[in-house]
């Protein structure tokens, strides 16, 4: 009778022995799937969200592979009478880590008190969880294809690495395809010995498909130009930056500085700093006894975005 009793709490003991090796196995593999499921996310092409067309704002948030973010946000002025609209830009940038669910974006902090997150990330423009504020950090919802960033839709979308990278050509002292090499010489056999144009940027969009841009240095300034190739031949040409020496007897200094966008979208900024009425004389001139460099100057600022179709025109919304 004992020896069966004893069987009996054999049993019993190795039935709950088994229950509870089950229960930790189960647990252990729940835990293994919810950690594949957070796994760290990494990126192999760099991920933008870029606002649609509107009339308030650019907007465009850049994830890079290596771990950062760059952050771009143009306010389209309002058009006042009498006066030129000066535009508002937000630049930011810092460090993200996330998975394919949730992707958490670290601001920099800034000097000046210009970032109000809860201001460009508002809650009230979103959709519920779409995006999180926490001080300097902003945490967004990844696995949807659109963000509303200051109530205007930004679109996800991917650019591969390829169709970013420089050609490579075949003459190993240059990082830039034959053909556009020899365009640009005989262009710099036609310009003369006081001017010199060199290539900044190549990059093939497609197969048929290519920009460059070139600086053309003529001694005092320094004028970059976006060309688009169709097939090798030019299709169409725009002045995107200029820089030049500044003279200090004159009361104004212009320049144009360009900034891409995405591989088929730019901007250009013209900026004018002036000094005031009071200081120029009647013939245009700085009075004598001022500087440029020691006045009180003014600095207005016109943006304007281009695109580049597929036949390699270049378009602007507001363009003149």
């Amino acid at each position: 009778m004992k020896t069966t009793l004893y069987l009996v709490l054999i049993l019993i003991l190795l039935s709950c022995q088994k229950k509870i090796s089950e229960k930790t196995q189960h647990k252990e593999f729940n835990t293994k799937t919810e950690i594949k499921k957070l796994e760290k996310l990494e990126l192999n092409d760099t991920i933008i969200y870029l606002s649609d067309d509107n009339d308030l704002a650019l907007i465009k948030l850049t994830l890079i592979p290596n771990g950062t973010f760059d952050f771009h946000m143009s306010i389209y002025p309002e058009t006042m009478q009498d006066s030129e609209p000066k535009p508002e830009i937000i630049k930011a940038n810092g460090i993200w880590n996330g998975n394919k669910k949730t992707v958490l974006l670290n601001f920099e902090k800034q000097e000046k008190d210009s970032l109000n997150l809860n201001k460009i990330f508002d809650s009230n423009y979103a959709k519920e969880n779409e995006f999180k504020v926490n001080n300097n950090t902003v945490e967004i919802d990844y696995s949807l294809d659109k963000l509303n960033i200051w109530g205007i839709s930004c679109y996800k979308s991917k650019k591969e690495n390829s169709e970013i990278s420089t050609t490579v050509s075949t003459n190993s002292n240059s990082k830039f395809p034959i053909w556009i090499e020899k365009i640009n010489l005989d262009i710099n056999s036609e310009l003369g010995q006081h001017q010199k144009r060199n290539i900044k940027e190549f990059n093939k969009l497609n197969d048929s498909l290519s920009i460059c841009v070139f600086i053309l240095n003529d001694g005092l300034c320094s004028k970059y130009s976006l060309v688009t190739f169709l097939n090798q031949n030019e299709i169409d040409n725009a002045e995107i930056g200029i820089e030049c020496d500044q003279d200090m007897s004159i009361p104004e200094y212009k320049w144009k500085e360009f900034e891409f966008l995405s591989t088929t979208t730019f901007q250009t900024i013209e900026f004018s700093e002036h000094v005031n009425d009071s200081l120029i004389d009647n013939n245009g001139y700085i009075k004598e006894g001022y500087d440029f460099m020691e006045s009180k100057t003014t600095i207005d600022s016109i943006i304007k975005v281009f695109e580049i179709d597929k036949t390699g025109k270049i378009t602007g919304t507001n363009n003149e």
